[in-house]
């Protein structure tokens, strides 16, 4: 038990190590290993990767003691909205002079990430897998950008129109 101990403080060592190069610009995170987690304190040895939003949410969900509720995370989601969409309005010079604060495309990149963070959590709150729902609707986009001639066609403001004989993507079985 005591070895046990020291190996994990060990391994916490290395990874704050780690995380501390990464923070500092002198090294990169490594998502294909096992991982440590300081503030839940559970090891993941299932395969990490950073664009597992979904499995991300639900980390912070268990870490916390949050049961998702639809009603509070579509709260969220709204509250998130208003937040990137103010940062975005700071753009015009008009919005800029009624507040004391510049655009920033960091603050505005920081919103977004989170508006995506709380989608994820309202699809978790209501059950849906929206990994598996984003992948259909991206392969279905791909599959549906092209005209039965091959071709890609466009409307006046550059918009891909989709292919019509194309069926449209099927969620149902994910609900």
């Amino acid at each position: 038990m005591i070895l046990r101990k020291l190996l994990m403080r060990a391994a916490w060592y290395v990874l704050e190590f780690g995380d501390w190069l990464y923070f500092l610009g002198l090294g990169q995170r490594d998502y294909s290993s096992p991982s440590y987690c300081k503030h839940c304190g559970k090891w993941n040895f299932e395969e990490a990767t950073a664009y597992d939003i979904a499995g991300m949410v639900k980390h912070y969900y268990e870490t916390a003691g949050i049961v998702p509720k639809p009603e509070m995370a579509e709260g969220l989601v709204y509250e998130e909205y208003e937040e990137w969409s103010f940062e975005v309005n700071l753009k015009s010079a008009e919005v800029r002079k009624h507040f004391s604060q510049d655009y920033s495309p960091v603050n505005e990149l920081k919103e977004l990430s989170d508006l995506v963070y709380v989608i994820y959590g309202y699809a978790q709150s209501r059950g849906w897998d929206i990994n598996e729902s984003v992948f259909r609707v991206h392969s279905n986009n791909m599959n549906r950008m092209f005209q039965d001639d091959g071709t890609l066609k466009r409307n006046e403001a550059g918009k891909i129109l989709k292919n019509p004989n194309t069926p449209k993507v099927s969620l149902e079985d994910l609900l």
